[in-house]
């Protein structure tokens, strides 16, 4: 199977999943009169994606043409639905036409042959750059080996069975090529690969589900699936950095870093295992360490937007605002949804007493993620900064209900309250702060200055 190919298979996949999410969770809103047509455009959609053989479709023009008939037909019968159409009018600056176009139902469909949408993308580049690199070197048995190891995690098995050999011919003491030789022997070539092509999509599926676990701070279940993944291909490097990141979410640091060292060993240029050590130095205060480890990211990905994200939280945390700023912002330009960092952008201004910048930034992080407890708490202290008190509580109580256990927006509320002279209030706050936290020694202080001053118990 060709590169091109390779990666329109994952295209149809995705392309199927969407369509079924379409189906599961839109199709609901379309009006009853309209719901036959609407099917008959799905169903149309599905059967042309089954009837596909991805590894040998070459008429990627006629296939998007398809598509845009398809999304064009669908646009039209759901312009005429009323549940959809409503939602113009809080739009006045759009047409009609311009909202069904900018709804875009399935037109992210269509494929663009030079350019991969996949996590694979890097593994690609590197590929055709190691190629460049042979076609001056034929002699470089190391630079076999790590085309050999590319190809093979992507699956071309046949063809890293004969860079392995190359570099084998080149330097026949070459242990390493020898015992990664005896493995991929083991493993299907590309003459048998369609016998164990379920294998392969269903450890793709389990990795993706992980992935989306994971964006939804869901680490037990992302492990979970990530488990199943690696119990159906243990060979994928990023299945395992990707299930070390998640157990960082576990505070399991000894086993994300197993598994962070595991990916190194498949792949040395696995940005994301450098993120893992990154965060298990953040979480143990070693604020230098842990920004050599996100720097290693960026140096293998320099579009690794988590990497600046997280190298930005351990500059802050060392006082460098200015500069954690900065990383903030490039984390943004490269992921505009990135909630996390608008929230850690704010924090950051909230440190400088850019108060009014930072409640822009915590109001774009709660657009982002309206279940951010954090970024609700992150604001009420902003608002608390300009003496809105009123409206800081109301963050504050937001916060709360989100994470009822969240010994600081107890504290902060407490906070509040006091400010507004609301003792008794501000006392039950401080209280639960400190059940929830018996180390903050600042509400122990509070509780016994109210007590002593107002008299309350």
């Amino acid at each position: 199977m060709s590169v091109i190919n390779y990666f329109f298979e994952k295209h149809i996949d995705r392309c199927k999943k969407e369509l079924e999410d379409f189906d599961n969770n839109k199709f609901k809103d379309v009006r009853e009169d309209l719901k036959v047509g609407t099917r008959k455009q799905i169903n149309e959609a599905n059967n042309f994606f089954n009837s596909i053989n991805a590894e040998t479709y070459t008429d990627f023009e006629g296939f998007n043409k398809v598509i845009k008939n398809l999304n064009d037909e669908l646009n039209r019968i759901m312009q005429f639905s009323a549940n959809i159409s409503s939602l113009v009018y809080v739009m006045p600056d759009m047409s009609i036409d311009d909202f069904y176009t900018y709804t875009d139902f399935i037109s992210s469909f269509s494929y663009d042959k030079n350019k991969f949408n996949n996590t694979s993308e890097r593994d690609i580049k590197n590929l055709k750059r190691l190629d460049k690199f042979l076609e001056r070197a034929d002699d470089d048995f190391e630079l076999y080996k790590e085309r050999g190891d590319l190809k093979a995690e992507l699956g071309f098995y046949n063809e890293a069975i004969d860079d392995y050999k190359k570099a084998l011919e080149l330097n026949p003491n070459y242990d390493e090529a020898k015992q990664t030789l005896e493995e991929i022997n083991k493993k299907p070539t590309n003459n048998n690969i369609k016998n164990n092509n379920t294998q392969n999509k269903e450890s793709e599926k389990y990795y993706e589900e992980g992935v989306n676990y994971h964006q939804k701070g869901k680490w037990k279940e992302a492990v979970q699936s990530f488990d199943k993944a690696i119990e159906l291909d243990d060979t994928k490097s990023k299945y395992y950095s990707a299930r070390g990141r998640a157990k960082n979410g576990l505070r399991q640091y000894e086993e994300a870093k197993k598994d962070a060292e595991r990916a190194l060993a498949l792949d040395k240029n696995n940005a994301e295992s450098y993120l893992v050590f990154g965060n298990i130095n953040l979480y143990l205060n070693k604020y230098f360490e842990a920004i050599k480890d996100y720097d290693k990211a960026i140096e293998l990905d320099p579009n690794y937007s988590a990497a600046y994200t997280n190298r930005g939280a351990a500059k802050n945390d060392l006082g460098e605002h200015f500069e954690a700023i900065k990383d903030y912002d490039k984390a943004i330009e490269l992921d505009p949804n990135d909630s996390y960092a608008y929230y850690n952008s704010g924090n950051a201004k909230y440190c400088l007493r850019q108060y009014e910048e930072a409640i822009k930034d915590y109001n774009k992080a709660i657009e982002l993620d309206p279940n951010d407890s954090y970024a609700y708490n992150g604001r009420g202290n902003a608002k608390y900064g300009l003496g809105e008190h009123f409206e800081a509580i109301k963050d504050y109580d937001k916060a709360i209900e989100l994470d009822p256990n969240d010994s600081y927006a107890y504290y902060n509320r407490g906070n509040a309250k006091r400010k507004l002279g609301q003792y008794e209030d501000a006392l039950k706050d401080y209280k639960k702060a400190l059940e929830l936290d018996p180390n903050n020694d600042t509400a122990r202080e509070n509780i016994k200055n109210i007590q002593n001053q107002y008299g309350l118990r």
